[in-house]
């Protein structure tokens, strides 16, 4: 995606099934991936605001 490739990047829960939209939605501990340009990241939430 061209979106991607300027520096942006998607969240999504830890199954992919959705994309995350609000910090509301995940605690710290939660697991999330995270889709680059080039690559994907396992991430674990430390806090949110």
């Amino acid at each position: 995606l061209a979106v991607l490739a300027r520096g942006y990047a998607v969240c999504w829960d830890a199954k992919r099934l959705s994309v995350l939209t609000n910090s509301n939605k995940i605690t710290p501990g939660d697991s999330v991936r995270i889709t680059l340009h080039r690559g994907e990241l396992g991430c674990v939430v430390k806090d949110t605001k």
